[in-house]
């Protein structure tokens, strides 16, 4: 159950950061999140979510967090 919430948490920042056309980079400078922490996210290989992170996350992204956790088409 973990790797499908990963995954979907993985693809959903990943359509998120698209649809706002911004890279890991960006992401990093506006929000201070650790590179590493958002390539894990990017990735859908996170070892443990804060909710502080996802709350940032989501802030930046203008999302509420359980948008996070919403498998949607990309996934089938």
């Amino acid at each position: 159950m973990k790797k499908v919430i990963e995954k979907t948490i993985g693809v959903n920042f990943r359509i998120f950061a698209a649809v706002k056309n911004v890279d890991i980079a960006e992401i990093h400078k506006s929000t201070g999140i650790a590179k590493t922490t958002l390539y894990s996210f990017k990735k859908g290989e996170m070892k443990g979510i804060q909710l502080s992170t996802l709350e940032k996350l989501s802030e930046y992204f203008k999302v509420e967090v359980h948008e996070f956790f919403v498998k949607g088409d990309a996934d089938e």
